[in-house]
């Protein structure tokens, strides 16, 4: 492949950078590629979307969730990170380690069922539907 066309193929892959997320949910701690338009799972993603989201930098916009049953309820508990510095997907990993245990730390253990969290390269706004939406996919419950 030539420079021009490696260029348009990275263009490509960065135009559905906006329809994207990363989420983890603590049943397998797997991190899926979900199109939130679609709500269905990139089980192939070629190598130029790979390497765009997952390679370099962005400024990610984070939700990450606790799961309890409070007295027979199931509820779930989200907070909303916008995170300030560019980061690659490895480098928000660490970063999602240190908010999830703060937040698990601020919850009754004997309530906690999970844990998870949805990224985004770039930041938009989800609902509360949504972001449960994208659990469901990749939890399957």
């Amino acid at each position: 492949m030539n420079n021009s066309q490696r260029k348009r193929v990275l263009a490509l892959a960065r135009a559905k950078l906006p329809h994207l997320a990363l989420v983890m949910h603590s049943i397998d701690e797997q991190v899926s590629i979900i199109d939130t338009r679609t709500l269905r799972q990139k089980k192939t993603a070629s190598d130029a979307e790979l390497e765009v989201l997952l390679k370099h930098s962005h400024k990610w916009r984070v939700f990450t969730s606790v799961f309890l049953e409070v007295n027979g309820d199931y509820v779930v508990k989200t907070d909303d990170h916008e995170v300030g510095e560019s980061y690659k997907q490895e480098e928000l990993v660490e970063y999602l380690k240190g908010h999830h245990k703060e937040q698990l730390e601020k919850e009754r253990s004997d309530c906690v069922v999970g844990f998870g969290w949805v990224a985004l390269p770039v930041s938009r706004d989800l609902s509360v539907e949504q972001i449960n939406s994208l659990y469901e996919k990749v939890s399957g419950l």
